[in-house]
């Protein structure tokens, strides 16, 4: 299976936490096991060993992939939501709301869970990385009741 979205920024589709994954495992027993979990559940317990990460690749595939078929169908301009501002100066969530369009707020979701993917086990960015990907939740909260086509 490819994850084109992932694989497009350098997440392998064999990597070990993210949804769907096509790691396949040496030992003969955890991979019985895993493929009857997947039979089961629809996934494996790889994917909750991180489900930070497992979360993050889901929605950042998925967010990518409904902007592309949903802006053929619909006016993804059309919803305007109130989101948190990001404060780049300090890094954080503002108290201060700026108004967006569908389109520009699953923009700032995809940007901030990419930035999360990239960087949540650096060292130096690691904090922020965390910071954006709560932030992208937010945004998520926000305007989920109009993710439909």
């Amino acid at each position: 299976m490819s994850h084109k979205y992932l694989n497009d920024i350098g997440i392998k589709s064999n990597d070990v936490c993210i949804f769907n994954t096509e790691s396949i495992d040496k030992d003969k027993n955890r991979q019985k096991r895993f493929k009857k979990q997947r039979k089961e559940y629809g996934f494996d317990e790889r994917e909750t060993w991180s489900m930070d990460y497992t979360i993050a690749t889901w929605l950042y595939s998925h967010f990518k992939g409904y902007k592309k078929y949903a802006s053929k169908i619909i006016d993804l301009t059309y919803h305007k939501f109130d989101i948190p501002r990001w404060d780049k100066e300090n890094n954080i969530i503002s108290d201060e709301l700026i108004e967006v369009n569908q389109k520009e707020a699953i923009d700032i979701v995809i940007k901030n869970i990419k930035f999360y993917l990239k960087y949540s086990d650096d060292l130096n960015k690691g904090d922020i990385a965390i910071k954006k990907f709560e932030y992208a939740f937010r945004i998520i909260g926000i305007i989920a009741p109009a993710m439909w086509w």
